[in-house]
């Protein structure tokens, strides 16, 4: 969702530059092993196909099938006061 608003960012690297700065799947759990530690090993390889990578090819998809100009907003629901509840997040495409 972020990517999509990212889309008409006219900050340095654009949507793209969105999509590079998530983590890897395998920094992920190398982080989460170094924070919670316990008896754990990394199973995810640096070379296979990525959250990342699906990631860029959804966001590629849209940017294709869309309009050049297509402007997205994007919103976050949290609940207030319930820090461990999930958070809604919504998409608007409000200009083509």
């Amino acid at each position: 969702m972020e990517g999509m608003a990212m889309f008409t960012t006219k900050n340095k690297g654009g949507w793209m530059g969105c999509i590079d700065d998530m983590p890897s799947n395998f920094e992920l759990e190398r982080r989460h092993i170094d924070t919670y530690g316990g008896d754990c090993k990394v199973v995810a390889s640096k070379r296979e196909f990525t959250s990342r990578d699906t990631v860029r090819l959804a966001l590629d998809r849209v940017k294709m099938t869309g309009f050049d100009k297509q402007t997205w907003r994007v919103f976050d629901h949290r609940s207030l006061g319930r820090p461990l509840s999930l958070i809604l997040f919504t998409g608007m495409r409000i200009k083509q």
